[in-house]
């Protein structure tokens, strides 16, 4: 089994919505998922219910019976914003992947690159991988640029990029998924969570 953990300890960067949304996608394509909510506001909890896609729900404290779980072939944890350093570390022992989303704004890219130095200097899980989600990225013909700066900002690699369109959420607060929409921007945001689900 895969774990996946969604983390970043700013709020509003968009961790529960592509939780949501990554969950969806990996079920759609034929896979067996799992998921943790640790977030106070039970966001991915609440989209589950409306989703009826029969899920399996585990509890902070049957992480450590996560590697038992027989049958799944993804876990994926959203946890708080302001997530303590030892809930912190806890996750990422157990997590082979830990996804990042950010926004552009020049607060969440200075907390995210704090984050990245917190998590790199007590990570224990040498095998956990890292990947930045761009979030909410505003569409211009600068965006390249844009990336290049940001990524020199944080001294590391944004893997994936996902345009702002209001209707990420929407399809969330549905039970539904963005790849299910007829939304214009639909193509890029399906690419790029394939993208994303490749590297993991």
């Amino acid at each position: 089994m895969k774990v996946v953990s969604v983390m970043n300890t700013k709020g509003g960067v968009g961790k529960s919505t592509l939780a949501s949304n990554l969950v969806g996608f990996v079920k759609q394509m034929g896979f067996e998922v799992a998921i943790c909510d640790l977030d106070k506001q039970n966001t991915l909890t609440f989209w589950h219910k409306k989703s009826k896609l029969n899920l399996l729900e585990l509890k902070i404290d049957d992480l450590n019976k996560i590697k038992k779980t027989k049958n799944i072939d993804y876990l994926f944890i959203d946890t708080p914003a302001a997530i303590k350093k030892n809930l912190i570390y806890k996750i990422t022992e157990i997590s082979n992947f830990c996804i990042i989303p950010f926004t552009e704004s020049m607060i969440d890219i200075r907390t995210t690159k704090k984050f990245l130095g917190v998590l790199k200097k007590y990570k224990k899980n040498k095998k956990l991988k890292f990947f930045l989600v761009l979030n909410k990225l505003r569409f211009s013909k600068n965006n390249i640029l844009r990336i290049k700066d940001i990524e020199d900002k944080l001294l590391n690699k944004v893997h994936v990029n996902i345009l702002n369109t209001k209707n990420f959420d929407k399809e969330m607060e549905k039970g539904s998924i963005i790849t299910k929409s007829n939304y214009s921007k639909t193509f890029h945001i399906r690419d790029q969570l394939i993208n994303l689900i490749n590297k993991i």
